[in-house]
């Protein structure tokens, strides 16, 4: 059994990641919220919570030293959960496999976080285990962007970044002008990269992580951008924020 006590996360934020998880198998859209045909899923509320004060302190510590319930049980339940989802999905369900190994090994001990660390390494490989530990022990983020994109004749380039110290790989999705697709993967170990990819019918669009692995995201806005004619996303918003200031400045002494 865990010291609850010492290591609320390995508790608290291990059953909450395994609930949001039986839930989204179970209901994959409705799992939090169902309501005549619409619904909310689990995953879509964790992240929600998660996020909300994810930096404002570390996960990993004794529950005496969190200064408010509040910021305990954003980080404890929502926090932890949320880093444990995004791993095990971007991970392909090995941290699943990896939380079982650590409970059958452990049932009878008191485990710590290095224990836990140790059951992802063997299981997920060297870069899950780090990931983790960045999360657990330095308030680890991560935000994916796609900055811009180019296209010729026969190939594309996008320019991508990862903002946080949090190192994932992340899918890539190229979508053609003839409807065909093309997935790749980023190692995501650079904070910016080119990514150039030659092509057979032009690129139209280029998303980051399409099926939202990495729910630990801050801005999933960033994640795609369009060729074409259109104002790209990122100078759309760069735009709106220069003309709010200007109108703070216009109304405020």
């Amino acid at each position: 059994a865990t010291n609850e006590h010492a290591w609320p996360f390995l508790d608290e934020g291990l059953a909450s990641f395994a609930e949001v998880d039986a839930l989204d198998v179970g209901w994959p859209n409705s799992g939090a919220i169902a309501a005549r045909g619409w619904g909310v899923a689990a995953s879509t509320v964790l992240r929600r919570v998660g996020l909300g004060g994810g930096q404002d302190d570390i996960i990993a510590k004794p529950a005496p030293d969190f200064h408010s319930g509040h910021t305990y049980g954003r980080l404890v339940y929502g926090r932890a959960a949320l880093v444990l989802s995004t791993l095990d999905r971007v991970y392909d369900g090995k941290v699943m496999q990896a939380i079982g190994r650590y409970a059958r090994r452990y049932r009878f001990a008191h485990p710590g976080p290095e224990h836990l660390l140790a059951a992802i390494r063997d299981v997920a490989g060297e870069p899950a285990a780090e990931a983790l530990r960045t999360c657990l022990f330095d308030r680890g983020w991560i935000d994916l962007a796609i900055n811009d994109v180019s296209g010729e004749a026969d190939a594309c380039t996008a320019v991508v970044s990862r903002r946080g110290n949090v190192v994932l790989p992340v899918d890539v999705l190229w979508l053609h002008a003839d409807g065909t697709r093309t997935m790749t993967v980023w190692d995501g170990r650079q904070a910016q990269a080119s990514l150039r990819q030659a092509v057979a019918s032009p690129v139209v669009h280029v998303v980051l992580d399409p099926d939202h692995k990495v729910l630990l995201d801050e801005d999933f806005s960033n994640n795609a951008i369009r060729l074409g004619k259109r104002p790209r996303a990122w100078r759309t918003r760069a735009l709106t924020s220069y003309v709010t200031a200007l109108g703070l400045q216009a109304v405020m002494p």
